[in-house]
């Protein structure tokens, strides 16, 4: 589904009135939601254990696409000048290393994978601190103003997957191998979008209210979608 989601951030944000550097933010949050944090415990919840394998297999390529493709999305202007000094980060040097792992079947001593494990579990906790002191920043009246975020808020949470079920449904043979991935398409924006939008000085401010108001609206919209798909 991240090709439909890579096409739909291409094109909705030239219709969304923003400046150059907003684009980004949007494209960005329309691409990569919130798999580990809230795709993992949703999936598990309504599918089984079993369905936590199905999951990670889209982290494998969520996080190589988060630090290069994302990261573009966040500067167009890297675009132009581009380094590929960029691309050697330690998102992408993890993801490269998660993946040998995985192919290879190497097994991590568990005493450091319980360590690995625990600090893994903090980012995204602490990607929602980070969110919380910017929007703590803001006026409360702005948080809900911006009416540009209900529109991304529509696309990722409704039409994205309405899109990612209509591709796939023709293909499809087992219902839980189907389902998963038209649930993680509904998942909310992803909350490191706040995080890197911060350290590659793009506007932190919408994203925070990006992954908030998409995060609340989820609330209402997965238990929908849940239903549908069960």
């Amino acid at each position: 589904f991240f090709a439909i989601s890579i096409a739909v951030a291409v094109i909705v944000p030239m219709f969304i009135p923003a400046k150059y550097s907003e684009r980004g933010v949007f494209s960005f949050m329309l691409v990569f939601s919130n798999l580990g944090f809230m795709g993992i415990p949703v999936t598990q919840a309504i599918f089984g254990t079993d369905a936590v394998f199905y999951t990670t297999l889209f982290m494998l390529p969520f996080n190589l696409l988060v630090f290069t493709i994302g990261i573009l999305m966040l500067r167009p202007d890297m675009r132009m000048n581009f380094n590929p000094k960029l691309f050697v980060n330690p998102g992408i040097i993890a993801s490269i290393i998660g993946m040998l792992f995985f192919f290879t079947g190497f097994t991590i001593p568990s005493p450091v994978y319980d360590v690995m494990d625990y600090l893994g579990s903090t980012t995204t906790p602490l990607a929602m601190v980070v969110t919380g002191a910017l929007l703590a920043m803001m006026p409360f009246s702005n948080l809900f103003s911006d009416y540009r975020i209900y529109i991304l808020s529509a696309f990722r949470l409704l039409i994205i997957p309405v899109i990612v079920y209509l591709v796939i449904s023709p293909y499809a043979t087992d219902p839980v191998i189907f389902a998963i991935p038209v649930l993680l398409a509904a998942m909310p924006a992803a909350a490191n979008s706040v995080i890197l939008a911060e350290e590659y000085n793009a506007d932190s401010s919408l994203a925070s209210k990006g992954v908030f108001i998409t995060t609340l609206l989820s609330i209402v919209t997965i238990p929908l979608l849940a239903v549908i798909l069960m």
